[in-house]
């Protein structure tokens, strides 16, 4: 079978500008409404819609493989509940500031504080749940400034849009790829700190346990850490109800040094992976179980 034809240039710049209109004109009327207004109306919405769609057959399937303790009605509920957190967060980028400023509750900071004492980098270990975003204002208000590694969008115009939401809260924010990596190597030579989510599937990885199974997982903070003495932190972000959330710094992972690197490296993002499961678990309809996390998921 030959392979499609890929729409032209003018095609698909014409969509995308198409795409970051209707994104601007929500994300305005998500600003006009006000966090909570806004916030509740994306969630009903896309609880209402998302279930319905294609795509959470994916997460319907994950759930019976991962979570088999559950009945077809706790499934239906967490899908509804991830659709909905979803929702709510896309309404939230343009409130972000406030929402960090005023709706967050923060615990465990000591753990914050003793990383930064080590006076080295540390990169922030956080997953799709809740509100992710809220991380780097958060950070900076405690006087740690992050630059995000986020995958970046294929709209650039949208991409660029959910950038200037995240306005000053990150010091940047930079795309994943080799040209990031380099500038990812520099920030650390100058001690800087970063915001990474790694709960995603990273094709060129390592296989890492994740709910018992084997999950391509990125092993760049396990290497990070052995190198260079980055402290990897692990941040726990909680959706407590409507636009309020709980975040829980939690102690840093241990890196070992064995004398075998890649064992080392296994050692440490199992421990990671281990740590965003066990969030996972207790929020089960905060979590992307849209995504392909796993092999043949």
């Amino acid at each position: 079978m030959a392979d499609p034809v890929a729409p032209p240039p003018r095609a698909i710049r014409l969509r995308h500008r198409l795409e970051a209109a209707v994104v601007h004109a929500l994300f305005w009327l998500a600003r006009r409404a006000g966090p909570d207004l806004a916030s509740a109306v994306g969630g009903r919405i896309a609880r209402f819609i998302g279930p319905k769609l294609g795509t959470s057959k994916r997460a319907r399937r994950n759930l019976a493989r991962f979570m088999p303790e559950l009945d077809d009605a706790a499934r239906e509920r967490i899908v509804a509940e991830v659709w909905e957190n979803l929702g709510r967060t896309a309404a939230e980028y343009p409130h972000i500031a406030f929402l960090a400023a005023n709706r967050v509750e923060v615990r465990g900071m000591e753990h914050g504080v003793a990383a930064h004492a080590r006076g080295k980098s540390i990169i922030f270990i956080a997953g799709h749940l809740a509100n992710w975003e809220i991380l780097p204002p958060i950070a900076r208000a405690h006087g740690l400034s992050l630059h995000v590694v986020y995958r970046a969008l294929n709209n650039p115009l949208v991409d660029a849009l959910i950038t200037r939401c995240r306005g000053e809260g990150a010091a940047s924010a930079i795309p994943k790829g080799f040209d990031g990596a380099k500038r990812v190597m520099k920030l650390i030579s100058l001690n800087e700190h970063f915001g990474m989510l790694l709960d995603q599937k990273q094709n060129d990885g390592i296989a890492v346990p994740f709910f018992g199974a084997p999950a391509m997982t990125t092993p760049v903070p396990a290497i990070f850490a052995q190198r260079f003495g980055v402290a990897l932190l692990p941040i726990q972000i909680e959706r407590l109800r409507g636009a309020r959330f709980r975040v829980t710094v939690h102690p840093m992972i241990a890196t070992p040094d064995s004398g075998d690197r890649a064992a080392d490296t296994l050692t440490i993002m199992t421990a990671v992976n281990a740590r965003i499961e066990s969030w996972v678990r207790q929020n089960p309809g905060q979590w992307l179980w849209l995504h392909k996390r796993w092999p043949n998921g």
